[in-house]
């Protein structure tokens, strides 16, 4: 408690001993502690009461106050800890007419992520290792830092039926955007059969197919 800031507070305890042979009645303490620099100490032992009042004396370097303990503040995320979602909608305007031959792609314009710049490129006629009818599509580091992110798209159909999700389900490592690959680790990674073009054309909204990019780093 903080006697300078003329806080009062009441404290009872109750104690109770008992032998094997005998028990003792409770004894009742009760300590006051007030703004005036005195102490009232009552005790109650079976029906005698007592009351004894003694003086307290502040230090000179005057009295300790308690401190209060906030929330810790994070800089950053914690260590094993991953980042919330961040969600960036592309909307592919026109899905159904956009050109369907094998390696020719819609990019999409760069969007800003962790400190990182990224793009998607849609593939509606697949890539030119893609299974037939399929689209392909890739995500893209274009800054020159490497940055480890668990990613995902999501397209939600329309009428609520079922949405396509597709992750990594894992943290993958990007290199900057002028290297090449080199074994698992590259500036861009790609679902070569992501959907059949087909199906996607069930999720369309008016017209536009809207994919969303999620994405979490640590």
């Amino acid at each position: 408690q903080d006697l300078g800031g003329r806080q009062h507070r009441l404290q009872t305890c109750r104690t109770h001993t008992q032998s094997s042979s005998s028990p003792l009645p409770a004894l009742l303490l009760r300590i006051t502690v007030q703004a005036g620099d005195n102490i009232s100490l009552q005790t109650t032992h079976n029906t005698q009461h007592t009351h004894t009042r003694l003086k307290l004396v502040k230090p000179k370097s005057g009295w300790i106050k308690m401190s209060t303990r906030q929330e810790p503040v994070q800089i950053g995320a914690p260590p094993g800890r991953l980042s919330d979602w961040t969600i960036t909608p592309l909307h592919f305007n026109g899905f159904a007419g956009l050109p369907t031959t094998k390696g020719v792609g819609v990019k999409s314009p760069k969007f800003s992520c962790f400190g990182h710049q990224w793009f998607v490129k849609l593939y509606p006629g697949g890539r030119n290792d893609s299974n037939d009818g399929r689209v392909a599509m890739k995500l893209e580091n274009r800054t020159e830092a490497s940055i480890e992110v668990e990613y995902k798209y999501m397209i939600k159909h329309p009428n609520g039926e079922g949405d396509i999700t597709r992750s990594t389900g894992n943290l993958l490592k990007f290199s900057p955007a002028s290297t090449y690959r080199a074994g698992e680790v590259a500036p861009a990674r790609l679902y070569e059969n992501f959907r059949l073009r087909s199906h996607l054309l069930n999720y369309l909204v008016d017209g536009t197919l809207i994919i969303e990019v999620h994405m979490r780093t640590n």
